[in-house]
């Protein structure tokens, strides 16, 4: 059983037809870099590389990360494994993890499936975080009753939403590319954006710190357009809303 289930089988299914996602693939890419779902094996790595990007002090700041990677782990990734909403794409080159992109088709559904099908488990994982971490715990738990915790208004119209990119330094250089021939960030993009339109997702919202000039000129390349500021998480965040675009749209992006 893959991590996301749905995505697996639709990219799977998709390889009979000529704009399938994993024939596109190994017609453009060489065959050591694999865009695919993260399978189950698999979600240590991912997990420990989100964390890794994310669960600093000055990273993390209010936000769940503060509960530990082992929390991450087993809450936020296993638990979502038989989630219809949930979707976790790894980039993998010669097996290794060099990219992570989380992304759900409706925050909201995404969040009411995992409570009600896994909310003792849930409280479970709480629970033995708070034994862990105490302290950070209990700075959580104050956070999230002074602070605002949820996406402003006129960003809550759009149910979809990116809600991790991660790509290794070393995977982002000029060099790579050169000898690669991959985009990995608009790789992932444009597979995710497979699963939107297949959904029937037109948009989808994401966020990212004011000084993050890595994810604003991809958010650029995307389409994606700024639609306000919000504290957040005990940090200052932009919001993007971007068009899940066509098949035609996302290849003449990625080949710029």
């Amino acid at each position: 059983m893959a991590v996301c289930a749905p995505i697996e089988s639709e990219i799977c299914s998709s390889v009979k037809r000529p704009t399938g996602i994993r024939n596109r693939t190994k017609l453009s890419r060489p065959p050591e870099v694999e865009i695919r779902a993260v399978r189950v094996d698999e979600v240590h790595a991912a997990a420990r590389m989100h964390f890794e990007f994310f669960g600093g002090p000055e990273v993390a700041r209010s936000s769940f990360l503060k509960l530990g990677p082992e929390f991450l782990e087993a809450a936020f990734y296993r638990l979502n494994l038989d989630n219809p909403y949930f979707f976790v794409l790894g980039a993998f080159l010669r097996g290794e993890l060099i990219g992570l992109q989380v992304f759900t088709t409706d925050r909201r559904k995404m969040f009411e499936h995992l409570l009600r099908t896994h909310r003792g488990e849930f409280l479970v994982q709480f629970l033995q975080a708070f034994v862990r971490r105490p302290i950070s715990s209990c700075r959580y738990l104050l956070d999230k009753v002074s602070l605002k915790h949820d996406v402003p208004p006129h960003v809550q119209r759009v149910p979809a939403a990116l809600l991790l990119m991660l790509v290794r330094p070393e995977a982002r250089t000029k060099s790579f590319i050169c000898e690669t021939g991959i985009w990995v960030g608009g790789a992932l993009l444009e597979a995710m954006e497979a699963v939107m339109r297949e959904r029937g997702c037109p948009e989808y919202w994401s966020e990212t710190t004011v000084d993050n000039s890595f994810v604003h000129n991809l958010a650029r390349r995307v389409g994606a357009i700024c639609v306000g500021e919000a504290l957040r998480q005990g940090v200052l965040l932009r919001f993007m809303v971007a068009p899940v675009r066509n098949v035609a749209a996302a290849r003449e992006a990625s080949a710029c």
